[in-house]
């Protein structure tokens, strides 16, 4: 099998462009989704509350989608060698997330996920200062990716699957006795999914 030809000008570019704005735009959502939280709160809106509930949850919502962003560019950075960064990061399928960080929890280190070369393979090759400086932002992503992996398999992957109820709306749901049998619910159900 032959691998699509890859332009890696605009794989570079699209790295730049990757790094600089995929993680921004999460922290962008969530701190406009917070700053509404708090205006909700403050004008005692007659649905605040309620407003309050779904921003909080989009908030949490938005942490899921900034991880499992991360983790996508690090598997196309991975899967680059055959058909290139760009295709791989747009084609990603939640499970090779998954897969990523399951290995980065079993202690696979960065290095070897992104298939980086080691530094006595480098030496000579790039300006000392450069090699301490990937060797230093290697052990930076190891740790990084270590707490995300954390994050995102927390809790045998509760933490996705609500992720993706919230996605669906289905979190929001206000009449919950028309979803859930009325027999499974707990007395008192009402106030607390109301208030």
């Amino acid at each position: 099998m032959t691998s699509p030809t890859v332009n890696w000008r605009s794989e570079m570019s699209a790295i730049t462009d990757m790094a600089v704005n995929a993680c921004a735009g999460h922290l962008v959502v969530a701190e406009a989704l917070w700053e509404a939280t708090a205006t909700a709160a403050v004008k005692q809106k007659p649905n605040g509350v309620r407003d309050q509930k779904i921003l909080v949850a989009k908030i949490c919502a938005e942490e899921i989608s900034a991880l499992e962003d991360i983790g996508a560019l690090a598997h196309a950075v991975a899967s680059r060698r055959v058909g290139g960064l760009l295709r791989h990061y747009l084609e990603y399928k939640p499970k090779e997330v998954g897969r990523l960080y399951r290995r980065i929890r079993d202690g696979a280190l960065m290095r070897q996920l992104l298939d980086v070369p080691d530094s006595d393979l480098l030496s000579g090759r790039i300006d000392e200062a450069d090699l301490a400086r990937l060797d230093a932002s290697l052990a930076g992503l190891d740790h990084f990716f270590s707490k995300a992996a954390q994050n995102y398999l927390e809790l045998d992957g509760a933490l996705v699957n609500t992720y993706n109820k919230l996605k669906h709306g289905f979190s929001f749901v206000q009449r919950i006795d028309l979803v859930v049998s009325p027999a499974s619910l707990a007395r008192g159900w009402e106030s607390r999914c109301m208030s």
